[in-house]
């Protein structure tokens, strides 16, 4: 059975635009990799993403970019122990998806949105370590 996944549509010319102009931003930043993902850019430090930009389509949103905050750091469990286990596993699906608890989305209405979407994915980044 499907899961309720947002609705992809084409995004419009000026959000094509403003994607651009993102990803050519973010594309300079050490150890950052843009990689084309239905109709996005998965936007991604290493091997960890941290944030998606429209190249093609969005999702519900319209003019929005989606980026990734990561809870607070905690007391991590015992390695290899089932806990652990558990943990990475759903840390790993976590991953998977952008429409779980840890994503928040940003509309990019106008360019004078791009520095604001440009500090989001920056804050998104510094915590991809």
């Amino acid at each position: 059975m499907r899961e309720n996944r947002p609705k992809l549509v084409p995004i419009t010319e000026e959000m094509k635009e403003y994607s651009a102009r993102l990803a050519e931003e973010v594309g300079t930043w050490p150890h950052v990799s843009l990689r084309p993902m239905f109709g996005f850019f998965g936007v991604y430090r290493k091997e960890k993403i941290f944030g998606v930009i429209p190249k093609t389509r969005t999702m519900d949103e319209g003019n929005a970019i989606w980026y990734k905050v990561w809870p607070a750091k905690t007391t991590r469990p015992k390695p290899g122990s089932k806990h652990a286990r558990a943990t990475a596993r759903r840390e790993e699906m976590e991953d998977m998806t952008v429409t779980g608890p840890n994503w928040k989305s940003f509309v990019v209405g106008s360019p004078a949105d791009l520095h604001g979407a440009i500090e989001v994915l920056a804050r998104a980044y510094e915590s991809a370590k």
